[in-house]
């Protein structure tokens, strides 16, 4: 894809260009630009800082585009046809590596198949590979995908992953590669201390999809209400799942007790944060979901399912449950009559968030040695 904007990305100095595969083309269903992704927008200002330029390749519904914003160029390719797209991403990517050769450092959220043809084409031009892994379920599963992705690590300089959990999937799939571990973070504290908490108001944050287990939470709700005749579940967010469960909550005569507020903004959501009592987020199957890091910020403990990612990232400031309604009732109501509980979870919260400021902030300074060893 030769276009003026590849050629200007050619006159760089060496090392100045930072290549971005994401985890997933995600604009081919919106149509909206990366820079409306503020959780992987914030993934690239770590890189970002290392050079003056940033091209992401993502994929649209519809016509290709290409768009520049703030330093960030995004190629946008079809996606209407994959194949055609898997073509077009590698045509792309190769005509920009051709024009670039040594003076870039790409960066892969994903593990598709196109991705391999770029990992070689990158090292065969000797430019640096990089694998960032944001879920374990990229580790997957089956022959073909061991191998593609055992190759795909190999390709690499180095691996960045979000969990202790990942980087021991890392190490067992190749011993040998230097690995980071970079988990999520808050940008500033959530904490608001002139907010007053409602007792016994549960709060959940995120997508309303099956995967999400909103049904457990409702099954939960039925059973805290019938003890808590105050108790309230306000949940935040929208998804496929949306309509059907506004009439579980119906059907299990708790719609009273339960408020569905849709997608609010970051400063709303923050007020949410600060005057809900206790968060609950029954989904057993995320890797590091920012609602947490966000929760533990605000200062609410949380009530989640067992899951060894989730252990680590509360670190004392939760209850853990077996996924079912009645274990995440009892959860809750633990944490609720508990006011000595309550506060311990509360100054743990606190801790959490604490410890993960301080692993990132030395995890960023080996990100800082590795890119500057690379770009030398």
């Amino acid at each position: 894809m030769e276009t003026a904007e590849t050629r200007r990305l050619s006159n760089l100095r060496v090392h100045e260009l930072l290549v971005v595969i994401p985890h997933f083309p995600i604009a081919q269903d919106t149509g909206e630009s990366i820079t409306k992704y503020p959780v992987l927008v914030k993934k690239l200002n770590l890189f970002r800082k290392h050079f003056r330029e940033c091209v992401c390749i993502t994929g649209t519904i519809g016509k290709s585009r290409i768009t520049r914003e703030d330093g960030l160029t995004e190629i946008a390719l079809d996606f209407s046809n994959p194949y055609a797209y898997v073509f077009r991403f590698i045509l792309t990517y190769l005509t920009l590596m051709l024009r670039i050769r040594k003076k870039c450092v790409t960066i892969s959220f994903n593990v598709g198949t196109y991705v391999l043809p770029s990992a070689l084409i990158t090292r065969i031009l000797r430019s640096q590979f990089v694998m960032y892994m944001v879920s374990p379920l990229q580790f997957g599963s089956g022959l073909i995908r061991s191998i593609r992705l055992k190759l795909l690590l190999s390709l690499s300089n180095f691996v960045i992953v979000l969990t202790p959990q990942m980087a021991m999937k890392t190490y067992r799939v190749f011993p040998r590669k230097p690995t980071l571990l970079l988990p999520n973070w808050s940008d500033n504290s959530y904490r608001d201390l002139g907010l007053r908490r409602t007792p016994n108001t549960l709060l959940y944050v995120g997508r309303l999809s099956s995967e999400k287990r909103i049904d457990l939470l409702l099954g939960a709700m039925k059973i805290v209400a019938s003890e808590l005749v105050d108790a309230r579940l306000y949940i935040v967010g929208d998804g496929s799942d949306a309509a059907k469960l506004k009439q579980l909550s119906e059907r299990m005569r708790i719609e009273e007790k339960c408020e569905f507020l849709g997608w609010l903004g970051s400063e709303k959501v923050n007020k949410y944060y600060n005057t809900c009592e206790l968060f609950v987020f029954p989904s057993p199957v995320e890797y590091f979901p920012n609602v947490l890091i966000e929760a533990m910020a605000s200062g609410i403990p949380v009530v989640t399912v067992k899951n060894d990612s989730y252990k680590w990232i509360i670190d004392g400031a939760g209850v853990f449950c077996q996924p079912d309604s009645n274990s995440l009732a009892e959860g809750i109501l633990e944490a609720l009559c508990s006011q000595n509980r309550m506060a311990e979870m509360k100054k743990a919260c606190i801790q959490a968030d604490l410890r993960m400021r301080h692993i990132l902030n030395r995890q960023l300074r080996q990100l800082d040695a590795l890119l500057n060893r690379q770009e030398s």
